[in-house]
């Protein structure tokens, strides 16, 4: 993959709590659910992957469904 194990885990899960920001899941059931268990921990973590702060990220996206 080449990347490290523990960075490949993390971009996993943040991967998949992005996925259930779109599914319009609360930011807490997002972190929890894809297999944090720090909430500041991982709203540090997506802001440096995404940049954006989870709960913006889940916001826009229901703005540009709204688009549709």
């Amino acid at each position: 993959m080449g990347v490290p194990p523990h960075a490949y885990l993390r971009r996993r899960r943040l991967s998949e709590a992005a996925r259930r920001l779109r599914d319009r899941v609360s930011v807490t059931d997002a972190c929890f659910g894809s297999g944090f268990q720090n909430l500041s921990h991982f709203t540090r973590q997506f802001c440096r992957e995404f940049g954006i702060n989870p709960s913006v990220y889940a916001r826009q996206d229901k703005h540009r469904a709204g688009d549709l």
